[in-house]
């Protein structure tokens, strides 16, 4: 049997540069054919989107290793309680209210102005039911 060898962990960032090194390469992405004369390129997990244009290397660029101190830095998620996470994510709606309750006054706004084979009446309506979702 094909044993790993042990680690040589450290603490901080030497641990992260490691255990990098020593984790098995899996791959990202498979070819899976051709498709109007480009490559089509598919994740090997269904839940990872690649935007156009995404490079992928052999091997990983070089970057430099964290410091002990970024490595500090870098939250955690036994950091945040239930509590925290519910005030943030509530501050959060909040904020993009603002832009829900913009876009759906645009949106109100055209319908009014529409002239199709509608009523003003129909129309008005349409118009206020798109109001009434804001927030």
């Amino acid at each position: 049997m094909d044993e790993k060898p042990e680690p040589p962990c450290k603490t901080g960032s030497q641990c992260i540069t490691k255990c990098m090194e020593c984790a098995e390469p899996t791959p990202v992405a498979v070819v899976s054919g051709y498709y109007g004369g480009k490559c089509v390129v598919l994740p090997t997990d269904p839940a990872r989107i690649f935007n156009s244009g995404t490079a992928f290397y052999t091997h990983p660029p070089k970057r430099k290793p964290l410091t002990d101190e970024e490595v500090q830095m870098v939250p955690k998620e036994k950091d945040m309680g239930v509590a925290e996470v519910k005030d943030a994510m509530s501050r959060l709606d909040k904020e993009l209210d603002v832009y829900r309750n913009e876009v759906l006054e645009e949106v109100a706004v055209v319908i009014e102005q529409f002239k199709g084979s509608f009523g003003q009446d129909t129309v008005m309506s349409f118009a206020a039911l798109v109001r009434g979702m804001k927030r």
